[in-house]
């Protein structure tokens, strides 16, 4: 006596919550007519049939694993063999050996999945491999990586793995699953200039340069669109710009579960002066670029400093690889309010220990390094966790608002914390020598110039090393060439860190430099200033200039 329900493709099938992040959980209202669009955009963009065999250990309550793995192979008509979470993570080639065995042609995850593998199997565990099978590799869910896809590629390939089964994908929860996508030969990868990248530019990199790899996501098929839209004006973006990632098309949900001014925002926005319909937010920046998508990070995540956008996952990135203790994909960078300013703040994991002691300060001490020579950054906080206390989606995403949550209200227990703490400066006087100092003496003056401002004993600091082994930014090195100038009572302005690198290189040219005929005033040494800020960025350089100048000394009656 049963009869078939009338389903219509605007009926609500059921709420996917969002993994939360970079927020709050919140129910996306799927309808049956996102779902068969979205398979169908699955089904051409990866070139599933009946004859493929999926294979997936995500979980059921997450999106790419409910729609990849159960409801996408009801759609084409083929097999799939579903692990446990749990078995992969506690030992992830269990997910290699069960695709050798299944000889399965569809399965992925989190970019996380392959570094775990590349990690926690031996040679020899590889060579009982064969994943010659294996031709639609997904990675998507979290950003994609340049040097783990070489390095899995590389790591694989005498088990039959192809670089050209790795199909890089993005996609979201509002978007019911799958945006882009692109697979079928090696995954593009490009290198951009990192500085414009900062300014929000898009210009290739040339050879040798300091530069940002990312990996190209692919393009829509269907009726499926982007667009890349600047997020204050709501304009489009002109072809090389970075912007927010909009979209539209059959995928898109019907918005949030009782949340109408929210929908408001997120699933009706428009773009200023057109009439091109309504557009999903989906809050990640990004540019298309020779017809790829490519994703430099989340608009809620970005890090601001002095004008510079940074991206969170690249800082990440840098810390996991400073120390061998710290934990691959077990980074958070974040920013909070200090003294009306934004500051950097580092939470990292430990590898597991053992019962031995975490070396926290040698671990400091790498980590301010390594984000002061990579990104011209000083980190304000850094705290050190166990392996397993890093606030994570059931995805494996880093939740960073959680991450500064935690730091905010001291929840965030850790092996070791570390804080900036600066001492107070006292009015520079003017060199009281006839002669000119000695290289002893400025090197003495430049420690503890250097010991004030990161909180730590002059006695403590090697004046061997690198500036940026002292956590120091441009900013600082500008701050201290101004001070440096009026202790001196002569300009320094032709003297740049970048060619004496250290304390004592730099302490012995100035003391081997002929004094002037005249010692400068105060305006010499603004000129030296500003002769240093030419080579920062304009809003660098404005900001240093604001809060330099007041250490520069008036000019003499």
């Amino acid at each position: 006596e049963w009869t078939a329900p009338e389903i219509r493709p605007e009926q609500l099938a059921f709420l996917q919550y969002t993994s939360g992040s970079t927020a709050q959980p919140k129910g996306v209202m799927v309808t049956h007519g996102n779902l068969i669009h979205n398979q169908r955009l699955i089904e051409r963009s990866f070139g599933h049939d009946e004859r493929s065999t999926i294979l997936s250990w995500l979980p059921l309550y997450h999106d790419l694993g409910l729609i990849g793995s159960v409801i996408l192979p009801l759609y084409v008509g083929c097999p799939s063999i579903l692990m446990a979470p749990t078995a992969f993570l506690q030992r992830p080639l269990r997910w290699l050996e069960a695709i050798t065995r299944f000889k399965a042609t569809a399965s992925g995850g989190p970019n996380f999945a392959y570094e775990l593998c590349l990690r926690r199997s031996t040679p020899a565990e590889r060579a009982g491999l064969d994943l010659s099978s294996w031709r639609v590799a997904v990675n998507g869910a979290e950003p994609v990586r340049a040097d783990t896809i070489a390095q899995f590629s590389e790591a694989f390939a005498d088990a039959g793995f192809s670089p050209a089964s790795f199909y890089t994908s993005y996609g979201m929860a509002e978007s019911t699953l799958l945006v882009t996508a692109a697979g079928g030969s090696p995954p593009v990868v490009r290198s951009f200039a990192a500085a414009e990248l900062a300014r929000n530019h898009v210009v290739l990199a040339a050879p040798g340069s300091d530069s940002r790899a990312l990996v190209g996501c692919g393009a829509t098929v269907l009726d499926q669109r982007v667009v890349i839209v600047e997020p204050q004006t709501l304009r489009a973006c002109a072809g090389d710009q970075v912007g927010e990632i909009w979209v539209q098309g059959g995928s898109v949900a019907a918005g949030y579960w009782q949340k109408p001014a929210l929908n408001q925002e997120r699933f009706q926005a428009r773009l200023n002066g057109s009439g091109e319909g309504t557009f999903l937010r989906t809050g990640d920046l990004g540019f298309l670029h020779q017809g790829a998508l490519f994703i430099t990070g989340r608009l809620a995540d970005l890090i601001i400093i002095r004008g510079r956008n940074l991206y969170p996952q690249d800082i990440e990135r840098t810390v996991e690889l400073c120390h061998p203790l710290c934990l691959p994909g077990g980074a958070a960078a974040f920013t909070v309010e200090h003294e009306g300013e934004e500051r950097l703040v580092v939470v990292q994991e430990l590898t597991r220990l053992g019962g031995r002691a975490a070396p926290g300060e040698a671990i400091v001490e790498a980590i301010r390094h390594a984000v002061a020579a990579e990104h011209d950054a000083e980190v304000h906080a850094i705290v050190l966790l166990k392996a397993g206390g890093l606030p994570k989606t059931s995805s494996g995403k880093v939740q960073r608002h959680a991450c500064r949550g935690g730091f905010a209200s001291g929840e965030l227990a850790g092996l070791h914390l570390w804080q900036l703490r600066r001492c107070a400066h006292q009015q520079v006087a003017p060199c009281a020598h006839q002669a000119p100092p000695s290289a002893e003496a400025i090197e003495e003056w430049m420690l503890g110039w250097i010991g004030g401002k990161i909180g730590k004993p002059p006695a403590t600091l090697d004046a061997t090393q690198p500036f940026t082994s002292f956590g120091l930014d441009s900013l600082a090195l500008v701050e201290m060439g101004s001070a440096l100038d009026a202790w001196l009572g002569r300009s320094t302005r032709d003297v740049m860190v970048f060619d004496y690198p250290t304390i004592r290189l730099l302490a012995g040219h100035l003391a081997e430099r002929p004094a002037p005929a005249s010692a400068p005033g105060g305006g010499d040494a603004l000129e030296g200033l500003l002769a240093q800020i030419e080579q920062l960025s304009e809003a660098e350089a404005e900001s240093a200039l604001r809060q330099a100048t007041a250490a520069v000394p008036p000019p003499p009656q």
